[in-house]
């Protein structure tokens, strides 16, 4: 099951209208990190739970969504809670939207987000309109849709064995190191790409023009 957490940035007008056109899948939960709410409910998008301090909330929640209330002084984001609440609620496939940018702390802990869900055995991946980002530690096929560029970025000091077909420099069997910047700025030559690896974990990042 999949659940979509929406981050407290103040989303920009073309962010705001990219959530609207969302598809939501079947089955899934929307999980609004405190003021995260501010902005699905702007885009008309009901959701199922807020979780938080609620610092950043802008008025009332209604009594029909569940609130989950946090104090200020704890040792994770809101973020962070949303998806401890994802993931103890069977729902192994997590979304973050609204989720990078703005503060650069908040976003690195966003990324660091990913790591931290796969190590809890669920599959996570930060979405914006122009971009996506998801991490793997085993083979994988990415589809080019909107998309002309990718990165790989070593989420572990090194990823061994790393195999690429259907991107413009490929790789085979080749270790990509943390230090390193090898697999930037890649670029799909077919409609999807193949990416093997042997060990480590791999940061795909995704962006459009």
């Amino acid at each position: 099951m999949r659940a979509y957490i929406f981050g407290a940035l103040q989303a920009k007008v073309e962010d705001a209208i990219f959530y609207k056109r969302l598809k939501f899948a079947e089955n899934s939960i929307i999980i609004c990190a405190d003021g995260g709410y501010n902005i699905a409910m702007l885009t008309g998008i009901k959701p199922d739970v807020v979780i938080g301090d609620m610092d950043s909330l802008k008025g009332a929640i209604p009594q029909d969504i569940k609130t989950i209330i946090h104090p200020k002084a704890k040792d994770k984001t809101d973020m962070h809670l949303c998806i401890d609440y994802a993931l103890e609620n069977g729902f192994n496939e997590i979304v973050l939207l609204n989720a990078f940018g703005g503060r650069i702390d908040h976003s690195i802990s966003a990324l660091i987000s990913l790591n931290y869900i796969m190590e809890n055995g669920g599959e996570g991946m930060l979405v914006t309109k122009h971009s996506k980002v998801f991490l793997i530690n085993r083979s994988a096929t990415v589809k080019r849709n909107i998309y002309s560029k990718i990165s790989l970025i070593p989420f572990t000091e090194t990823v061994k064995g790393v195999t690429t077909n259907g991107l413009q420099y490929p790789l085979k069997d080749a270790t990509l190191y943390q230090s390193a910047n090898l697999g930037i700025s890649n670029a799909f030559c077919s409609n999807e790409a193949t990416i093997d690896i042997k060990e480590g974990v791999l940061g795909i990042i995704c962006e459009a023009d």
